[in-house]
């Protein structure tokens, strides 16, 4: 025993120095992005890298992780994002942690060592918010109303006051109605977003989705603060029936290909007109170099 208690008692002393120390310096551009995977830096297979990340003035980084969920002397990932310093181990934690900085800078520590190595990041350059006029498309996007363009069912509307948010500032209550969050059934925490696209189905991403099975988790819709036990009197926790990923997405490296999965629910949604399915879209549009509105769940940091 004397040998693997001198690994594990070595091991935590190379990872130790390792957070300690300022660590390699990553610079990203708006729009760019790294992925983080750490070094082996000792003969009995210990990986681990600490990294600091920058991007433009105004603009944030978007960390998204895979993290081996065994104990925390094997495998460890610290994020520093401004404020706050979080640690992801154990077998309890969830595979996949998604953050982002309060500022333009970050840090990430990374520790794996064995044959369960793996645990790697991607970060990525976010724009700061631009307010701009918005053209519409297949949806009532301006609010006040449905749109001039008609689809063969309801879907896409906005619940909009008259004034327009600016500043990337928090939503109305159930302004967007399609917006849903993916729930882990045994903790209650959030990890993913999702729209509606039916009353049986949900849209979401396949890195999301990727080797969870779907009895595990449930569909929160028409919250808007999942954090208040004051919930909207529109919000239902749905548990997923099944989950299908695309057949051609790699969960082995974190990748935008083919990242896309559906969700069928074991019973209806229940729709009205604080929830309710987004528009599909009717053919394939070039997106490159456009502006588009993007939204998510996130914490606010005071």
């Amino acid at each position: 025993m004397i040998p693997a208690i001198s690994w594990i008692v070595g091991a935590f002393l190379i990872w130790t120095s390792v957070v300690g120390v300022d660590g390699k310096f990553v610079s990203l551009k708006a729009g760019e992005d790294a992925k983080l995977t750490p070094e082996t830096i000792s003969p009995t297979g210990v990986a681990a890298t600490r990294w600091i990340v920058k991007t433009c003035g105004g603009c944030k980084l978007a960390i998204s992780c895979v993290i081996q969920n065994t104990t925390c002397a094997m495998n460890q990932l610290i994020i520093q994002t401004g404020k706050r310093t979080e640690t992801y181990c154990g077998p309890k934690q969830e595979r996949y942690v998604m953050t982002t900085s309060v500022r333009n800078e970050a840090s990430v520590a990374i520790k794996t060592f064995g044959n369960r190595q793996g645990s790697y990041c991607k970060v990525a350059a976010t724009k700061p918010y631009l307010n701009l006029a918005y053209a519409k498309e297949d949806s009532s996007e301006h609010g006040q109303g449905a749109g001039n363009k008609s689809t063969t069912c309801a879907c896409g509307w906005t619940n909009k006051e008259n004034g327009r948010i600016v500043g990337g500032k928090e939503a109305f209550e159930n302004e967007y109605p399609f917006a849903v969050l993916l729930v882990m059934k045994r903790t209650g925490t959030p990890f993913c977003g999702g729209s509606i696209i039916s009353d049986y189905h949900v849209l979401t991403a396949a890195h999301c989705t990727a080797s969870i099975k779907g009895s595990k988790i449930a569909v929160l819709v028409g919250e808007h603060d999942y954090t208040s036990t004051d919930h909207t009197r529109n919000s239902r926790l749905i548990d997923v029936d099944k989950i299908v990923d695309h057949p051609l997405y790699d969960d082995a490296a974190l990748t935008v290909v083919n990242d896309i999965s559906i969700l069928r629910l074991n019973k209806e949604i229940p729709q009205s007109e604080k929830v309710g399915p987004v528009c599909l879209p009717t053919m394939r549009r070039v997106l490159k170099n456009k502006y588009v509105k993007v939204m998510g769940t996130f914490e606010e940091y005071a």
